[in-house]
């Protein structure tokens, strides 16, 4: 049995959480929640926030060569040579907005981890918009309701998909008429919508 490496992170929640973040699992002693989600995923690193400098108002992880450690007088903006070992530092910021000074072997590991992250945040968003949407579609459908409007129908735009352009092409009650997005859309977010009919 391979023993476990002694790791302090302080006690309470945010050392323990600390802990989970870096190894995926809880420290030796704690024991897991009972309603804790289980991971299916592989996790991704954990973004690297510490700010060390500033230029310009631009804040960087570190103001030293990432290859030789030398401090650096200025920090760059974009691609440069470290004027001590002549190495090539790479700019990238992440989507903390924090520049990070990395090798070259560095900046496609960084590049495809920043991605995920916002690949992550933009499909979260998406979500929060959708269930807003939801929100504010059923709210016109009982507008309808209590207008005495009789039937509607769901207008698809333009760039519809096909499940949506098939449900456009029925009337509905406003009380019985499908959520919207419709089971099955393909759309990240749905912009059809529904319309009273006279």
């Amino acid at each position: 049995m391979v023993a476990e490496p002694v790791l302090d992170f302080g006690h309470g929640t945010r050392g323990v959480s600390l802990f989970r973040r870096l190894t995926g699992r809880p420290p030796r002693g704690v024991a897991e929640p009972a309603d804790a989600p289980t991971r299916t995923r592989a996790r991704r690193p954990p973004v690297h926030t510490r700010i060390v400098a500033q230029r310009d108002g631009v804040a960087y992880d570190r103001r030293d060569c990432p290859t030789c450690r030398t401090i650096l007088t200025r920090l760059p903006k974009a691609r440069s040579a470290c004027p001590a070992c002549g190495t090539p530092i790479s700019v990238r910021t992440c989507p903390e907005g924090v520049r990070h000074l990395l090798r070259a072997d560095q900046v496609d590991v960084a590049s495809f981890s920043w991605r995920s992250i916002h690949a992550g945040r933009v499909k979260e968003e998406v979500r929060r918009r959708n269930k807003v949407e939801v929100v504010k579609r059923q709210d016109i459908l009982r507008s309808y309701v209590e207008l005495g409007i009789k039937a509607v129908e769901i207008r698809p735009v333009a760039t519809a998909c096909p499940t949506c352009v098939t449900a456009g092409s029925k009337r509905y009650r406003p009380r019985k008429a499908p959520p919207l997005p419709v089971a099955g859309c393909t759309r990240d977010v749905c912009r059809c919508r529904y319309v009273p009919i006279s």
